[in-house]
């Protein structure tokens, strides 16, 4: 116990060296020609936590898919499809010609579009295994607490890469990028991880301790990570604006919208009388 918590304690302050040096790490370990970038391996962490969790939550549901693993594997496929083709919609006038276009292993990706391309291919496979609604919103409660394990260390992985940093502040929460320029900005990839953390957490109390049922957690896991997202987007560089505000807040807050209503007329089943003795 006390050696986790001093690994946990020198992870800490090495974080904090990290932050006030304005020190990027886009690569992690180099050894002669073989480079482990940062962002590939906590990406690759992420998968694998994510997947843990939701093997771990659908164990305890008793769902079964014909192949897991391959479940898994095609919904971050797609997940990564997804991300990338909102990138070259949303971003297409970077791009200096079609070839640049044709290089999908360049460039950014759209989290939205990950978001909803690896749920429609999550539900493209239950139903072609002939899941019932029911089952399949199960499914999507117990994908919505992946996704967000995954969030929380994927997001680190930008950061240390230094990609989707947030705007120049004065604020005592600034971080320096250098590999940006030298101003102060939030390190908004930061605040969507720790935002994040938070929501798991409160969704995990609520699955575990008070047996809210996964279709309850996946609206919840849509309003308050909308929420987030909503409330991040204002600090976000390089954002695209619709009016006045960006698209991803407009997005956020039709999600948002539907989940509450969902919501409210999913409201008995939240209900102390409906949940029993777990509420209490």
């Amino acid at each position: 116990m006390y050696r986790n918590l001093c690994t946990c304690f020198l992870i800490f302050i090495k974080g904090y060296y990290i932050i006030k040096r304005g020190e990027v790490y886009p690569i992690l370990l180099e050894f002669g020609r073989l480079k482990i970038y940062s962002i590939d391996l906590l990406f690759a962490l992420a998968i694998m936590i994510g997947g843990l969790v939701i093997f771990t939550v659908a164990k305890r549901e008793k769902l079964v898919v014909s192949d897991f693993i391959n479940f898994i594997l095609w919904i971050v496929f797609a997940g990564f499809l997804g991300a990338k083709l909102f990138y070259l919609i949303l971003y297409f006038s970077d791009f200096k010609n079609l070839s640049e276009v044709l290089k999908i292993w360049q460039g950014g990706l759209v989290s939205w579009g990950g978001y909803i391309f690896g749920f429609l291919a999550g539900y493209i496979w239950l139903k072609r295994e002939g899941k019932s609604p029911a089952e399949i919103m199960k499914w999507f409660g117990v994908g919505a607490l992946g996704l967000l394990a995954g969030i929380i260390i994927g997001r680190i992985g930008c950061f240390l890469n230094g990609c989707d940093y947030g705007k120049i502040t004065d604020s005592a929460l600034g971080v320096v990028f250098r590999s940006v320029d030298s101003a102060k900005r939030h390190p908004t990839q930061l605040y969507e991880s720790i935002f994040s953390l938070i929501v798991f957490m409160g969704l995990g109390w609520l699955y575990f301790k008070k047996g809210f049922n996964l279709k309850l957690i996946f609206w919840f896991f849509i309003v308050f990570y909308s929420m987030i997202r909503f409330i991040i987007d204002f600090y976000r560089e390089g954002m695209v604006f619709w009016l006045f505000l960006t698209l991803g807040q407009w997005f956020s807050l039709i999600l948002i919208i539907i989940a509450m209503l969902i919501l409210y007329q999913s409201r008995s089943e939240i209900s102390p009388k409906k949940m029993g003795k777990k509420w209490r």
